[in-house]
């Protein structure tokens, strides 16, 4: 299940990186915002993702870690597609807070399923490993955003990754198909 999940998570950061990595050109170029504006946006996607990240763990146990992973990919990329149609700094900052949310939600709960899947004696390994395909990836995927937003436009990247993200969901969803995703029973 790890290295699927590995992989997942590998295609998820490279939609990732179809869009994070271009988020300055659209706020400065496309929606013609100040630094200003872009950190904000940033900003307003750290509050989210500490928000997420304070209630995913009780997301996990009420929905299950299956639907928990799966679900904040698949809105993640919701909301990316959808700052790939915003005509202003205030709507994306908006956006990228509700992107922030499901981050903050299933990375940590995504993290603490690899611990649990990966024998002692390997976790050393299996987290430098999973961590250098995953980031590695974003530079990858920041080469190809770049290049798409040249041949196309900034927007066609941002949309390219938000449909990159939703498989990442589908393959996340299939490959945690053995963990249930009903919420454990109460005594």
């Amino acid at each position: 299940m790890l290295g699927p999940l590995t992989l997942a998570y590998v295609i998820y950061y490279l939609g990732f990186a179809a869009s994070f990595s271009l988020m300055v050109v659209l706020i400065t170029d496309e929606l013609d915002g100040s630094s200003i504006s872009f950190g904000l946006v940033l900003a307003a996607g750290a509050a989210g993702a500490v928000l997420g990240a304070l209630a995913g763990s009780r997301l996990s146990a009420a929905l299950g870690t299956r639907t928990t992973l799966a679900a904040s990919v698949a809105l993640q990329a919701i909301t990316v597609a959808a700052v790939a149609s915003s005509r202003s700094t205030v709507a994306v900052a908006a956006l990228w807070f509700l992107n922030g949310v499901p981050g903050g939600i299933g990375r940590p709960v995504g993290r603490s399923l690899e611990q649990r899947l990966t024998p002692n004696h390997l976790l050393g390994r299996v987290n430098v490993t999973s961590r250098i395909l995953t980031r590695g990836i974003i530079v990858v995927g920041a080469v190809l955003a770049g290049a798409l937003a040249t041949a196309t436009n900034v927007r066609w990247s941002f949309a390219t990754g938000a449909i990159i993200q939703l498989a990442a969901a589908a393959i996340i969803w299939t490959v945690l198909a053995p963990i249930t995703t009903a919420p454990p029973e109460k005594p």
